[in-house]
Order: C-alpha cells, then sequence, then structure tokens
C-alpha cells in the first residue's frame, strides 16, 4: 500500500510540470500566391564582341502576390533552348521584380548550347516565384527571344616578327614567344591551333599547327618558322610574308573563333633531316656488313638505314626488314642515342618516352612520321612496276619490277614503246612517283619515255627523299 501511494505522488507531480509549461504556439500560415506575368525588353538580340558587358535583354514580372515581405521572395529566371526546359540555365534574384542579361550571359549559354557563331537562335525563357524556402513555386508564362551568338576575337602577339633567318644550326632554337589572350567564352574549355598562309592569300588556303588545350603561348623555332614559309609558297632563299593567327575552337561543341593577325618576315633554306631506323633487324644481311666490330646484335642508328624530311616534320623512307628478330625497332633523331628517340605511344603513335616499336606482317615497308602529330605508320610493299602508255600494259596493268635483298633496289625489263610511264607500287595509284629523273616525287608528273625497246629499269629507293630510277 505504501509504495502505490509513492507512484501516485510522483504522477501527481509530473502532471504539474506538464500544466504549468507554456502552451506551444500555432506554426503562421501564409495563403497561396499568383502566378507572375513575365515580360521582355526585346523580342530579339544580334551580338557584337561590344556587348559583353552590355545589358542586352530586361525581364520584368508581376507581382506573385506572396504573404510575406516582398524583399524576401525568390524569383529564377530559367532560359533554355527548349519550352520544355529539359536544361535551363538558371539567374536567381531575390526581392527584385526584374532581372538583366548582358550580352556574355546570352553568348556563353549559346556557346554551351553548341549553337554556331553568326546563327540565330530562339530561347524560352520563363519565371519561377516562390517563397524564400521554395514553397508554394509559382510558373509564368513563357516569353520568347531570338538571340545571334558572336564570336569574340582575341589579341595575338609575338616578342619579334623577323626577319627570320632559319639554318639546320638553329632549327630547335627558339625564333619568337608567341601568346594570346583566352576568348571569354564562360566555362568552356578551348583547343588552340597556330593557323598560317601566304599573305596574299587571305588565309584562303590555310595550314595549321596543333598547339594545346587550354594553353596561351607556343615557342615558335627557326624550323617551324622555315616550315611556315615553305608550305605558303615563299621560295628557298628568298624573303616571304606569312601571315598567322591564333584558331580557337570550344571543346565538344566546336565553335571557332579566331585571333587578330600577325606577318612574319621570314627567308626559308633547304633543310633534309633524318630519323634512323635502329632495331634487331641489323644483325641480319645486308645490314649486318656495316654494324661495328663485334656487334651482332643490330640497334646502331649509325648504320641503319634512314627516313628523311623537307619539312622538318613529315618523314618518309622505304626499309627492307629481313626474316627473324623480335621485329622491334626505334627511331633516333641523330645517328646515335643521345638526341630524341621515339618509341611506343600506342596504336599509330609515337612517343618519346615510349617503348619499342614494332614492324607489322611483311618484310619491305614505306614509313611514314609526324613529329608533331606523333603519329606513324608501315606500309607493306609488295611490288612495284611500271605504268604507262609506254608500256605493255599501258595505264591499265604494271609491268613488275624484282626486289633485290642485297642491293635493295627494285629492277626489272620493260619493252618500251613512244609515250610516258610512272612508277606505282602494290598496282595501285595510292603509292606513285613521278617527275624528274633525279629527284622523283609523290604523284608527280608522267615521265616521257625517252628510249625504246627492252630496257632495264632500275628504281632506287634507299636515299630518302631523293628517289631515282634509269633506265638502260
Amino acid at each position: 500500500m505504501k509504495n502505490i501511494k509513492k507512484y501516485l505522488s510522483v504522477v501527481a507531480v509530473l502532471m504539474l510540470v506538464i500544466t504549468a509549461c507554456d502552451k506551444v504556439k500555432d506554426l503562421p500560415y501564409y495563403g497561396n500566391g499568383t502566378a507572375p506575368a513575365l515580360s521582355s525588353s526585346v523580342t530579339s538580340v544580334v551580338l557584337v564582341p561590344a556587348d559583353s558587358i552590355l545589358d542586352k535583354a530586361t525581364f520584368n514580372w508581376t507581382n506573385p502576390m506572396f504573404e510575406t515581405d516582398s524583399a524576401t521572395y525568390k524569383y529564377v529566371l530559367e532560359v533554355d533552348t527548349s519550352s520544355a526546359f529539359v536544361a535551363p540555365k538558371n539567374f536567381t534574384v531575390s526581392g527584385l521584380r526584374n532581372l538583366s542579361l548582358k550580352g556574355r550571359d546570352f553568348n556563353n549559354m549559346l556557346v554551351n548550347w553548341g549553337v554556331p557563331f553568326g546563327t540565330a537562335k530562339e530561347l524560352s525563357i520563363r519565371l519561377k516565384a516562390s517563397y524564400a524556402n521554395n514553397n508554394d513555386m509559382k510558373l509564368s508564362n513563357v516569353v520568347k527571344v531570338t538571340v545571334t551568338p558572336v564570336a569574340l576575337p582575341f589579341n595575338f602577339t609575338s616578342t619579334t616578327y623577323g626577319t627570320f633567318l632559319p639554318t639546320i644550326g638553329n632549327r630547335n632554337t627558339e625564333a619568337a614567344s608567341l601568346s594570346w589572350g583566352k576568348p571569354d567564352y564562360g566555362t568552356a574549355r578551348i583547343k588552340y591551333e597556330l593557323q598560317y598562309d601566304s599573305a596574299t592569300k587571305n588565309f584562303a588556303n590555310p595550314k595549321l599547327i596543333p598547339i594545346g588545350d587550354e594553353v596561351w603561348t607556343y615557342s615558335m623555332t627557326f624550323l617551324t618558322a622555315n616550315i611556315m614559309a615553305q608550305n605558303s609558297g615563299v621560295a628557298n632563299g628568298a624573303t616571304g610574308t606569312v601571315d598567322a593567327r591564333i584558331k580557337a575552337t570550344v571543346i565538344g561543341t566546336g565553335q571557332v573563333s579566331y585571333s587578330t593577325t600577325r606577318q612574319f618576315s621570314i627567308r626559308p633554306t633547304s633543310m633534309v633531316l633524318y630519323l634512323w631506323v635502329a632495331g634487331d633487324y641489323q644483325k641480319f644481311p645486308p645490314y649486318a656488313a656495316n654494324l661495328p666490330a663485334g656487334n651482332t646484335w643490330g640497334w646502331d642508328p649509325a648504320s641503319a638505314p634512314k627516313i628523311a624530311s623537307t619539312d622538318g616534320v613529315n618523314y618518309d623512307g622505304y626499309i627492307y626488314v629481313p626474316a627473324g628478330g623480335s621485329g622491334e625497332f626505334k627511331l633516333t633523331s641523330q645517328a646515335d642515342w643521345n638526341g630524341t628517340n621515339y618509341g611506343s605511344g600506342g596504336a599509330g603513335l609515337i612517343s618519346a618516352t615510349g617503348g619499342n616499336l614494332n614492324w607489322p606482317a611483311g618484310t619491305y615497308f614505306r614509313v611514314q612520321v609526324n613529329t608533331q602529330a606523333l603519329t606513324w605508320s608501315a606500309t607493306p610493299i609488295t611490288t612495284w612496276g611500271v605504268i604507262g602508255d609506254g608500256t605493255p600494259g599501258q595505264w591499265n596493268t604494271s609491268t613488275p619490277l624484282t626486289f633485290n635483298t642485297t642491293t635493295l633496289l627494285w629492277t626489272g625489263s620493260v619493252t618500251f614503246n613512244a609515250g610516258n610511264f610512272k612508277f606505282r607500287a602494290n598496282n595501285g595509284w595510292d603509292i606513285n612517283l613521278g617527275g624528274l629523273q633525279s629527284a622523283m616525287n609523290y604523284g608527280g608528273d608522267n615521265i616521257p619515255v625517252t628510249l625504246t625497246g627492252a630496257r632495264t629499269v632500275t628504281l632506287d629507293l634507299r636515299n630518302a627523299p631523293n628517289y631515282t630510277y634509269t633506265v638502260l
């Protein structure tokens, strides 16, 4: 009985405490607002570069009449290329009932959406109005504004503009340091290339030198200057002017804009450069006889076959690879291992830090390397032949030549008649040589027949880039 009384006393005390507490106040109740009416100060905008920091459109809307202080109202202006507003760009303000968008706001949105410069695009725009905590969201009507984006020019400068005098000795020395500003397309990432052409052509047929993504400087060597002049039609030994500018491409969407144009004065020169093709195939005939005494493993750049370049970038040549061995090789920039040595950078790629390259199936190859793009290929050559209206097969069928694995020459007997001929590989026209006897070139002119009757033809591809032939 005594314990029951104790428990009753505790309960009574608790009841007194509970009744003594303040009563919880009711939460405030706010009524529903109304959908705002949205309007725009313009229906179309054609942007120009000077518009970047200027207000180009002002959007106003009516009061949604929420039951709190209007200074706390939250407004989100949504802009999209579709009235479905799948992935809109948002602009948020509080309290105000207007919002202005600048030229760069529009331009950066259109760049992000991949709209080409100069192309008009209709945008859908609406307003979301709500309490500060996003409650009672109200949507406005949709207004349409057509906007045309603009490519932004940017400045391009150089520490010097010439006259540049390239030589083999200074080819790897910096001739000028180039720099440029980044066109302001918001968060877009940009790829840059150096574009150049003859000063008389207004970039009608420009050449490109890759630079990279999100970089704003480039060291132009004398070799690069030499290539630019030669590719722009400036004769070796003559001084010419080359126009250059930076091409900026938005990564992922592809819009292109250009820097200001600068002119360089350059006097190019003939500059034949080589890559030595060193590998274990050198331990087999006919190369083994040229190895240093005691070398039984090959891999000797000094005695290796070479491929050549007349522009310092594109290398070409022909290599015979005897059967046997590992099929591994590397490309060296000097007749030793002390310069830049190229190995594998992956399928079809070279790298200055890569492992050994590997020959594909075959024994005789046309090897091509681009040291700017860091690409390479080895095209198997199964035959060279003579074709033309001065040959037995006319322009339909090649008369084959035979490869000599000791002399590395292609020879054959051809019965000529009056007319013309050319050399082609693999019974196709992908690889063909014509032009002067002492300096043939790919896709060169037809060669007139000067000696008729049965003749011995010899094609010599050993000394790139000087591909020659004889008819005896």
